[in-house]
């Protein structure tokens, strides 16, 4: 159980750290470059800026905390709906086997319920997350962890979860492309 349990801790902190470099290096460098230099770069703007104690550092560690904290942070959340994407997923796969073996009968019995069905799943996902990952913060346990390891091994890691990532949506689009028509 503890090794299953890293295992999705890790996945967590892939996706983690796919989206911290997202937003960090890319949305935050440009916001930075784009937006936050051009605006302080106006010298009223400036003036009334330093007035209310804002300084160029304060404005950069404002965009920053975007993706800096761990712990209580807009971009945990993203991470957090990317987790449960990916259970969705594999609830998907495990749907579409049960399908072949029980047939339409199971079918019928989904759609006519697909509220409840759609609620139980996400309800399953939540509750999964919440035992494996997010009880008494337990992943910032492993994110420390995981941390320490070499950068090798933290790239191939969130390269083969986003490349997870994508043969689940293509897979899940091409099972309802041929079974929805």
């Amino acid at each position: 159980m503890k090794k299953f349990v890293e295992f999705w801790n890790r996945i967590y902190y892939s996706l983690y750290s796919f989206h911290y470099f997202v937003g960090h290096f890319i949305v935050g460098k440009m916001a930075e470059v784009l937006l936050l230099r051009p605006i302080y770069a106006i010298p009223l703007v400036k003036r009334r800026l330093t007035n209310f104690g804002i300084t160029w550092e304060g404005m950069l560690k404002t965009c920053n905390d975007f993706v800096e904290n761990r712990k209580d942070s807009r971009l945990m959340g993203i991470v957090n709906v990317s987790i449960t994407y990916v259970l969705y997923g594999i609830e998907f796969y495990v749907f579409v086997v049960l399908w072949l073996i029980f047939g339409d009968h199971l079918l019928s019995i989904i759609f006519d319920n697909l509220k409840l069905f759609c609620i139980i799943s996400g309800g399953l996902c939540i509750l999964f997350c919440q035992f494996t990952i997010w009880k008494n913060n337990q992943y910032l346990k492993y994110f420390r962890k995981f941390d320490k390891e070499s950068l090798k091994k933290r790239i191939v890691w969130c390269i083969g979860t986003q490349l997870f990532c994508v043969a689940l949506a293509v897979g899940c689009y091409f099972i309802c492309k041929m079974n929805c028509r």
